[in-house]
This record gives C-alpha cells, sequence and structure tokens, in this order.
C-alpha cells in the first residue's frame, strides 16, 4: 500500500514522502496516530509539489546556516566557575548554560538538542563542542573553563 506521510517517522521516512508499506502497519500504527494518508493520484501530485518546496526551502536553510556557522566558529566562549585545586568544578556547565552565552555573546538563538554535548563539563580547560544547526551543518565551538580564586 502506498502511503503519503503526514508527520516524520523514525525509521519509515520524512514528512511529505511517498512510501510503500504493509495494509497492517498503516492500519494499526500509521493512521490511528495520524502519520500518514492513503497515496490517491491528487494527493500524489500534492506531495511531490510540497517537496520540491520544501527542498528549495532547505537549501535556503543551509545557506543561511553557512552564515551563522562561520559566525560560530570564530567564537569562544569563556565561563568564570568556581574550581577544586585540581580542577573540577563546583557544579557543571550544560548545553543550556552553552545556548545562553552564544545567545549573550553573538545573538545566535540556538536549543539546547543543537548542542551536542555528550556530558556536562566539569573540569577546568579549554573544549570543543559540536553545534548542530540545520542537518548537514555542524559548527564547532570553543568553551574555555577558567577556575576563579575564592
Amino acid at each position: 500500500m502506498q502511503v503519503i506521510l503526514t508527520k516524520n517517522v523514525p525509521k519509515l521516512g520524512k514528512r511529505g514522502e511517498l512510501k510503500r508499506v504493509k495494509d497492517g502497519y498503516f492500519r494499526n500504527f500509521l493512521y490511528p496516530r495520524a502519520m500518514a494518508v492513503v497515496a490517491t493520484p491528487g494527493g500524489i501530485r500534492v506531495a511531490e509539489g510540497r517537496m520540491k518546496k520544501m527542498v528549495i526551502e532547505h537549501e535556503e536553510m543551509k545557506k543561511k546556516a553557512v552564515e551563522v556557522k562561520t559566525r560560530l566558529e570564530g567564537l569562544v566562549i569563556t565561563f568564570d566557575k568556581k574550581a577544586s585545586k585540581k580542577g573540577k568544578l563546583f557544579g557543571s556547565i550544560s548545553a543550556q548554560n552553552i545556548v545562553d552565552e552564544i545567545k549573550k555573546q553573538d545573538g545566535i538563538e540556538l536549543t539546547e538538542a543543537q548542542v551536542l554535548l555528550k556530558d556536562h563539563i566539569k573540569d577546568v580547560g579549554t573544549v570543543n563542542v559540536a553545534v548542530r544547526i540545520v542537518e548537514g551543518v555542524d559548527a564547532d565551538v570553543k568553551i574555555e573553563v577558567k577556575a576563579i580564586a575564592e
């Protein structure tokens, strides 16, 4: 059965794509959750038109993302935190702290999910953190953590 996805479905496809799925999968999973509709000839034409429009919008977003990438890669974010004599922070620096500091320094609005931080930063030093601006465009932001005297 051919369906048109109305939402992004993990491991199947993105919104607006035409996919072939089994009848039971559509009937029991996709349709009740409003993730897909049956593909009709008219619906296929509309979906193809939307996909072309989405591709053009995605290319424009990538162009803007490359500009943001160059701004982010030239940015050095400095945090002054209390730390022990061994260089361990009293507390940590999270992805949300990084997002807030980027907005404060350069005015670039990001979400916490875009900062690809595996674990909170808990040590004094310099760390490069990857930031996914859009799919396929990542930037490395330099984070410097300095210990302050008590």
